[in-house]
């Protein structure tokens, strides 16, 4: 059982999550993945992406990508935004499907990882 597995606990959303992975792979390759209690965090020197369960407003089986912006993203696939500090946003992105791994989530986590790399 991989490391998606045994996190998420069941296969559609083990297999976003490694749909996730790889993309995040392929674009940064010296990130470091961090299989935690709950989430799987994302870092490139610092903390720009993470994958967790859903806890109330999503179904089974997705993933809740989290990242943050210098905008408020408004988009109906957000499923939550909050102002964490002066120009800075987190979002909340449920995904149910690999496919959702798109261009404009990859877009927003590469934002996300530009951000980060700005605050060091």
């Amino acid at each position: 059982m991989g490391e998606f597995e045994r996190f998420f606990g069941n296969a559609p959303a083990a297999e976003i999550a490694r749909t996730l992975d790889a993309a995040l792979r392929a674009r940064f390759p010296a990130l470091r993945c961090d299989v935690q209690r709950t989430q799987i965090s994302y870092r490139d020197g610092g903390l720009f992406c993470c994958a967790s369960r859903p806890r109330r407003k999503c179904e089974a089986g997705t993933v809740v990508v989290t990242f943050g912006l210098p905008f408020a993203a408004p988009d109906a696939r957000v499923m939550q935004v909050v102002p964490i500090s002066p120009g800075r946003w987190t979002h909340h992105v449920p995904l149910g499907a690999p496919e959702e791994v798109d261009a404009q989530l990859l877009a927003w986590i590469g934002e996300s990882h530009r951000m980060c790399a700005r605050t060091r």
